[in-house]
């Protein structure tokens, strides 16, 4: 079971470092210009620039949240974080209606309340 990890390793391993030689490599075969090509258009086109307003709202949402999980109080966490799931869903919504993209999440069970507690005396 170790050789297999060991082995899986070094693969992976071997085909990072073949990846790594293609984009940052010269005197490349025509394929391996084309792989080039290819990896350094796919990893450009992930970087979308964001709006100095979208950027200071999420950074106000994540701290707010690590503000909430300092507290010492469970039901003010547990509050908190529905809270903020709620902003981030709202903010989530916001951002994809501004880039165009309409697509509507399932958080129909998240809104659902489950009574989990029952009180016995």
């Amino acid at each position: 079971m170790m050789l297999v990890l060991t082995m899986a390793c070094l693969t992976c391993l071997i085909f990072v470092c073949y990846v790594v030689s293609l984009v940052k490599g010269i005197n490349l075969s025509r394929s391996e210009q084309k792989l080039k090509a290819f990896l350094v258009t796919s990893k450009s086109g992930r970087h979308e620039s964001i709006s100095k307003q979208s950027y200071d709202q999420a950074y106000d949402i994540v701290m707010d949240l690590a503000e909430v999980l300092e507290s010492d109080d469970d039901f003010v966490k547990y509050d908190g974080v529905k809270v903020m799931f709620k902003r981030v869903s709202d903010f989530k919504e916001s951002e994809q209606t501004c880039n165009g993209v309409v697509a509507k999440s399932d958080v129909s069970r998240c809104n659902q309340t489950v009574q989990v507690l029952k009180v016995v005396k």
